[in-house]
């Protein structure tokens, strides 16, 4: 007797294992959507840590050469001739740098109390002349000779005795920040002056100033006419202001030494500091 298998109501032998091809396609895209959004978000991510970092440590670096700066001008030594505070003003070309502040802070009674300090009483901030992206603070104290913080400090042989001092191996040099931006000098400067430059600015207003000081000594005005802070003055004594702006152009931490021609990358702090004093008639 013969036997027919019965087909129609047969059990698969088991279920089908794998994808196909149009699964196993689409599955790698999903995947590969998802891994390229989540390296952008990272990417995203460290570069905003980045330039969180950069812009810290660059600010850090600007607060602290600041703070530096403004606890030696609060302590400084006035006189009626010399105000306790100048900025030294290169000349290069048709361009101005004012990048060299000096401070009058002896440690004791000076050598004049009525000035000229010595410049071993004398504290000098200003660039590197060796590494010009960092800021430094210049003291010579085995070197006794005055200098004028007046007009007469803005001549070519102050500028020579700055510049040896800047340079001297018995100079005590303390860094400030070495995050400065640098920019080489060129166009209308001569070529024999172009160099390259740490971007530091310093300006001081002395109301009254030494000219304003000097006329009236000299009787062309009168001592309740001279320029005095918000008309601080009397018979006896008027109130003098000197007061300092300073600016910095920090690079980056990440760029440290580079230089930024677009000036898109500097990072700029700026800081104000003012000094009184009494003058009589």
């Amino acid at each position: 007797m013969c036997l027919r298998r019965n087909l129609r109501g047969a059990r698969p032998m088991g279920r089908r294992r794998g994808l196909t091809l149009v699964e196993l396609m689409i599955a790698v895209a999903i995947m590969t959507i998802i891994a390229g959004t989540i390296s952008a978000v990272s990417m995203a991510m460290q570069q905003a840590s980045n330039y969180t970092y950069d812009r810290g440590t660059a600010l850090q670096h600007g607060r602290v050469a600041l703070e530096r700066i403004n606890q030696q001008i609060a302590g400084a030594y006035t006189a009626p001739g010399h105000p306790g505070v100048a900025v030294y003003v290169e000349t290069l070309g048709t361009y101005r740098y004012p990048d060299t502040l000096l401070v009058w802070r002896p440690a004791g009674t000076p050598a004049n109390v009525n000035g000229p300090p010595l410049i071993s009483e004398v504290y000098f901030y200003c660039f590197d002349p060796t590494t010009p992206g960092t800021l430094i603070e210049l003291t010579a104290p085995s070197d006794n000779r005055t200098i004028p913080l007046d007009a007469t400090l803005q001549t070519s042989t102050w500028k020579t005795a700055l510049d040896g001092l800047k340079m001297a191996s018995t100079s005590k040099k303390t860094t400030l920040t070495t995050l400065l931006r640098t920019a080489t000098v060129t166009g209308s400067a001569p070529s024999s002056m172009s160099k390259t430059r740490g971007v530091v600015r310093f300006e001081l207003t002395v109301t009254p100033s030494l000219a304003n000081i000097t006329s009236y000594q000299g009787g062309s005005i009168t001592w309740a006419n001279l320029p005095w802070p918000q008309g601080l003055y009397s018979s006896l004594f008027g109130m003098r202001q000197v007061w300092l702006r300073s600016e910095l152009q920090l690079m980056p931490a990440s760029k440290t030494g580079q230089q930024d021609t677009s000036g898109q990358l500097p990072i700029p702090v700026f800081g104000s500091q003012a000094i009184y004093s009494l003058l009589t008639p």
